[in-house]
């Protein structure tokens, strides 16, 4: 294949499923602290995205935050 070809989009995950965000940012736009986001993956409530094997690093989906958020606020 060469660059300057052109292919049809990608099928398959929406792209604003596919933003990403570190356990920094994650934090941030949940307004808590990473006592209580690690907590809540602990407890099965957020799932970090998995990365190959060797990779350290936590990141989660921002429409899985989104989500929580909402339940936070329809609970209150």
């Amino acid at each position: 294949m060469s660059i300057g070809s052109s292919q049809p989009p990608r099928k398959g995950v929406p792209p604003n499923e596919r933003i990403l965000v570190s356990e920094d940012e994650a934090c941030e736009l949940m307004s808590v602290s990473k006592p209580t986001l690690r907590g809540w993956v602990e407890d099965g409530i957020l799932t970090p995205v998995e990365l190959p094997h060797g990779i350290r690093r936590r990141l989660y989906r921002r429409l899985d935050l989104e989500a929580w958020a909402a339940t936070l606020e329809k609970a209150q």
